[in-house]
C-alpha cells in the first residue's frame, strides 16, 4: 500500500513535470512567432518607407534637376545620371523585394515559421542594402541642391531687410509724399534685383545670383541713412518753410503798410530765391531714385535757419 503511494506520487509529480515542460514549450512557440510577426511587421514598414521614398523624394529631387537642365544645359548630364541611378534601383531591388514580401506572406499563412526565420534574414540583408544605395544617391543629390538651399538663404536676409525698409517708409508716408516718385524708382529697381537673382538661382548660376543680390548692400547702407534724416527734411520743405514763408510774408506786408523802410532787406526777392530753389529742389528729388543724391538735393537745416533769419531782420528793424 505504501508502496503504490509512493509510485502514485511519482506518476502525479512526471505529469506534473510534463505538462509544465509542453506548457513552457507552447509558451515559447508563442513567444518566437510574435517575435517573427513583430520583425515581418517592421521589415514591410522599412521596406514600404524606403520604396516611397525613392518615389517621391529622391524623384522630386531629380525633378529639379531637369527644371535646371531646361535653363541650365550644364545639368544636364547630372539629370540624365540620376535618373538612370534610380531606374537602376528600381530594377535591381523594387521587384526582389516585393517578391520576397509576397513569399513572406504565404510562409505566414502555411505557418512555415522555420523557413520564414531564414528567409526574413536573407531580406533585411536586401533591403539593407537597398537603403544604403538611397542614401548614396541622396547625398550626391543634396550635394548639388544644398548649393540652391544656400543660396536662397543668403537672400532670405535681403528680403527681410527690404521688408523693414518697405515699413520704415509706410509709417513715414505722409511726410515723405514729396519724393514718393523718387522712392517708388528705387523699390522697383529693388525689385528688378530680386527678379534677376531669382532667375539666375533658378537656372542654377548660384555664383552670379550672391553677387546680384549683394548688389543690395550699399543700397540698403544708403537708404537706411538717408531714412535718419528725411523724413524731417521732407517735413521741412512740405510744411515748415511754406509756413515760415507765409509769416514772413505777412508780416513784411504789415510793416511795409506802416511805412517801416524794409528796403535793405530786399524781402520779396529773397522769398522769390526761396520759392524757386525750393520749386529746382523738388524737382531734383523726384527726378532720381538713388538715395544718397535724393538726400543731397533736398534742402538743409541752413536753408531753414535762413528763412527765419530774415525773418528776424524784419523784426528787428521794425
Amino acid at each position: 500500500m505504501l508502496l503504490l503511494s509512493s509510485l502514485e506520487k511519482g506518476l502525479i509529480i512526471g505529469a506534473a513535470v510534463l505538462l509544465l515542460l509542453i506548457i513552457f514549450i507552447f509558451i515559447m512557440i508563442k513567444a518566437n512567432k510574435a517575435k517573427t510577426n513583430k520583425k515581418i511587421k517592421e521589415f514591410i514598414k522599412k521596406y514600404e518607407q524606403a520604396n516611397t521614398y525613392l518615389k517621391t523624394n529622391i524623384s522630386q529631387a531629380i525633378h529639379r534637376f531637369y527644371k535646371i537642365s531646361q535653363l541650365n544645359n550644364d545639368y544636364e548630364n547630372h539629370y540624365n545620371y540620376f535618373s538612370e541611378k534610380k531606374d537602376e534601383l528600381k530594377a535591381k531591388y523594387i521587384s526582389s523585394l516585393n517578391s520576397r514580401v509576397d513569399k513572406i506572406k504565404r510562409l505566414v499563412e502555411e505557418k512555415k515559421y522555420k523557413e520564414i526565420k531564414v528567409y526574413l534574414s536573407e531580406s533585411y540583408s536586401e533591403l539593407e542594402v537597398f537603403e544604403k544605395e538611397i542614401r548614396i544617391i541622396e547625398s550626391e543629390i543634396d550635394e548639388f541642391l544644398n548649393k540652391d538651399a544656400e543660396c536662397h538663404n543668403n537672400a532670405l536676409n535681403y528680403q527681410n531687410q527690404y521688408r523693414e525698409i518697405r515699413n520704415q517708409y509706410d509709417q513715414n508716408k505722409e511726410s515723405l509724399s514729396v519724393i514718393d516718385d523718387s522712392i517708388n524708382s528705387l523699390f522697383n529697381k529693388i525689385d528688378g534685383i530680386f527678379e534677376s537673382f531669382e532667375k539666375l538661382a533658378e537656372s542654377a548660376h548660384y555664383e552670379e545670383a550672391n553677387e546680384k543680390i549683394s548688389s543690395l548692400d550699399g543700397i540698403f547702407e544708403a537708404i537706411h541713412k538717408a531714412f535718419e534724416s528725411l523724413p524731417v527734411i521732407c517735413a521741412r520743405i512740405q510744411f515748415v518753410i511754406p509756413s515760415k514763408i507765409n509769416e514772413l510774408t505777412s508780416l513784411h506786408s504789415k510793416l511795409d503798410e506802416e511805412a517801416y523802410p524794409l528796403y535793405h532787406l530786399r524781402i520779396n526777392a529773397t522769398v522769390e530765391d526761396i520759392k524757386n530753389r525750393m520749386t529746382m529742389w523738388s524737382g531734383k528729388c523726384t527726378s532720381t531714385y538713388k538715395p544718397r543724391r535724393m538726400e543731397s538735393r533736398i534742402p538743409k537745416r541752413h536753408f531753414y535757419v535762413h528763412t527765419c533769419n530774415v525773418q528776424s531782420s524784419i523784426i528787428h528793424n521794425s
